[in-house]
């Protein structure tokens, strides 16, 4: 996986290209956590490139977002492809993470 991160006016773009799984190494926790602990306080995952999603995959999703929360920060997810669209609903976690069809409108909601 590789993460390529923007800043667009005090909110990050994180955008990740590869599948977002065990297999990464904890890179995009890193990342994120990184921005979060460095008092960047408004993320966009970008997930334009992620084709699919594994169960650790989705760990990590929900523990940066509750860590997030816990900080005063907001993480929203955008662009997200069919198939990590259907993981997210069957498993009920479309009601905790939130998403929008592109980064831009994610953008205009964090700001």
């Amino acid at each position: 996986m590789t993460i390529e991160v923007e800043d667009r006016s005090g909110v990050a773009i994180v955008r990740l290209h590869g599948d977002l799984t065990a297999k990464d190494g904890g890179k995009f926790v890193k990342a994120v956590t990184d921005l979060l602990d460095r008092g960047t306080t408004r993320v966009v995952l970008d997930l334009a490139h992620v084709a699919m999603v594994t169960s650790a995959g989705l760990g990590e999703l929900v523990h940066v977002t509750a860590q997030a929360n816990t900080q005063g920060g907001h993480i929203v997810l955008a662009n997200v492809m069919p198939f990590v669209a259907g993981v997210l609903e069957t498993t009920k976690l479309n009601a905790f993470l939130e998403t929008y069809p592109d980064v831009d409108g994610a953008v205009a909601k964090l700001r």
